[in-house]
């Protein structure tokens, strides 16, 4: 969808993000694999996705770049509401 959109001025802007799978694994603690179920990435790039394709909900970690990855907790620090 996405290189239909660039490549062509009448292409269909990609949909919105959904986390909403994310959201239900989480709240029901299901044991989630880092890169396999879900990637991590910085608080900017998230804005810029947000920014660009609207969605959510935004769930946050904080992490500390000393944690190695089987360290990291599996409930994020905070959930915001998807953006509409």
């Amino acid at each position: 969808m996405w290189v239909e959109f660039v490549r062509y001025p009448e292409g269909t802007m990609p949909i919105p993000i959904s986390n909403d799978r994310l959201y239900y694994d989480v709240n029901n603690n299901k044991e989630m694999t880092l890169g396999v179920d879900l990637v991590l990435i910085s608080e900017r790039l998230w804005n810029c996705f947000l920014d660009w394709y609207g969605g959510g909900p935004t769930l946050k970690w904080r992490i500390d770049n000393k944690d190695p990855p089987d360290q990291i907790s599996k409930r994020p620090n905070e959930i915001l509401p998807a953006s509409s």
